[in-house]
């Protein structure tokens, strides 16, 4: 089943509005002015899509909806790339950590810093 549809809305503006919908998430995109997401127009492709699915025969999706799915993807692993970085800096200092205090080599820096400046 095909996972990506878009269309061209005509809204109460001049122009009409590219309306996207991903469902493998499911993710909307609607260039109209509204902030809500999904906007009423995502709403309604979903609806059709829903009750007409045969009326969406085109195979080949809109450079607008290609651009929109590369852009989504782009940022998709740019933020794994940040989390994995994250845990991985997290586990590391975690690790720094328990290995800090279970060899005591710290305090007993100290202790010899301390036994220094009694003397």
């Amino acid at each position: 089943m095909k996972k990506q549809f878009g269309v061209k809305l005509k809204g109460s503006g001049k122009n009409s509005y590219q309306t996207q919908i991903d469902l493998s998430e499911p993710a909307f995109k609607s260039s109209c002015p509204s902030r809500k997401i999904p906007c009423l127009h995502g709403i309604g492709l979903f609806l059709l899509l829903v009750e007409e699915e045969k009326l969406f025969t085109q195979n080949i999706p809109p450079e607008s909806i290609s651009d929109w799915l590369k852009t989504r993807s782009q940022r998709k692993a740019k933020n794994k790339e940040k989390v994995n970085s994250e845990l991985k800096l997290r586990y590391t200092s975690q690790t720094c950590s328990q290995a800090f205090k279970q060899s005591n080599c710290g305090n007993a820096g100290f202790r010899s810093m301390d036994a220094g400046f009694s003397q």
